[in-house]
């Protein structure tokens, strides 16, 4: 790994009313309770000591912090991500967990935080950068750019009854992990936008989602082999990730008319998708679904921010176009 740099020392202006030259530097492994504490404060929501502590291959190097007045007061991690970028798989620095103490807000501290994680990621070798985000000017003015997902919102035809020989069950992770798996490698191979995931990976992501809702994990199996699933997130009617194995589209459709019902009973019966915009998807909901919408919009959405992307070693983003990025895999 090439040597991490001495901390960068800032003189900041008197304005600012700091009492010691501020710094930007790699966090080091005694300050993760300090880190964990600022994070709670600010993102409540999440497990924060999940991230830290379960990430796979997870150094301390990659949070990033600001140093004033002899604390911590701005925060943002690197979470490398191996992603398919057709049959190719690449480095991907992906921008997380951006935080400042409220105090100390407004001051530029976070745009030279993105500064050093730029820098940093081109030490490291990352091919790309990217992050979620509801104010995408920030990262813009740093060469970050805003990319179109491909997600699509549908409702399933009123007369589309749930087959009675559906045999879609609510899965059971320890049991149906390995099967899961494997449809994933398989739907996913040569998809550009979708990690490609490790077992340990897959272990970790399953501690540290929280907002996934169990009885959206639907398994469809056929011969004793799972061939279709799907995750959910538990307070949307949102399909996180899905995937079936070639031919079986029919166990694919069957799912969704299965979960229909049960967002019917909790909300109006929209089912918003993170999906491949391809042949078979449009072919499977123009089967069974209407109010088909593939421009769902950020932010006006629920749990749908703008992804952006930023190219470190590469000089164009023109492979990307029409990634897949699973919302299970947020960051």
């Amino acid at each position: 790994m090439p040597s991490e740099p001495a901390p960068q020392v800032l003189v900041m202006p008197r304005s600012n009313a700091v009492s010691r030259p501020a710094e930007v530097r790699a966090a080091a492994p005694q300050d993760t309770d300090e880190i964990i504490r600022l994070l709670d404060g600010i993102w409540s929501f999440q497990d924060n000591a999940a991230w830290l502590g379960s990430d796979p291959g997870y150094q301390p190097h990659q949070t990033r912090v600001f140093v004033a007045d002899d604390r911590i007061v701005t925060v943002l991690q690197v979470f490398s991500r191996p992603m398919r970028v057709g049959h190719d798989v690449r480095k991907v620095g992906c921008i997380g967990n951006v935080a400042t103490l409220p105090d100390y807000r407004g001051r530029g501290h976070a745009t030279r935080l993105l500064e050093d994680a730029i820098a940093y990621m081109e030490r490291e070798g990352y091919d790309l950068s990217m992050l979620f985000t509801g104010v995408p000017p920030l990262y813009e003015k740093l060469g970050w750019k805003a990319m179109p997902q491909s997600i699509v919102s549908f409702r399933i035809r009123e007369d589309v009854d749930l087959p009675y020989d559906s045999d879609g069950r609510i899965g059971d992770w320890e049991r149906d992990l390995a099967g899961v798996m494997r449809v994933y490698d398989e739907f996913n191979r040569g998809r550009t936008g979708t990690v490609a995931r490790t077992a340990d990976y897959w272990r970790a992501q399953l501690r540290w989602l929280r907002e996934e809702d169990p009885a959206g994990f639907l398994v469809a199996e056929r011969g004793g082999e799972i061939v279709a699933y799907t995750r959910c997130r538990k307070d949307a009617n949102l399909i996180m990730e899905y995937g079936y194995l070639p031919g079986w589209e029919d166990a694919m459709t069957s799912l969704f008319v299965q979960l229909a019902w049960t967002f019917r009973a909790r909300h109006d019966g929209r089912i918003i998708a993170y999906s491949p915009r391809d042949p078979l998807a449009e072919r499977l909901l123009a089967e069974s679904c209407v109010d088909v919408n593939w421009n769902v919009p950020p932010l006006q959405t629920p749990h749908i921010e703008h992804v952006l992307f930023r190219p470190i070693r590469w000089h164009s983003l023109d492979r990307l176009a029409g990634y897949v990025f699973w919302y299970s895999d947020h960051f």
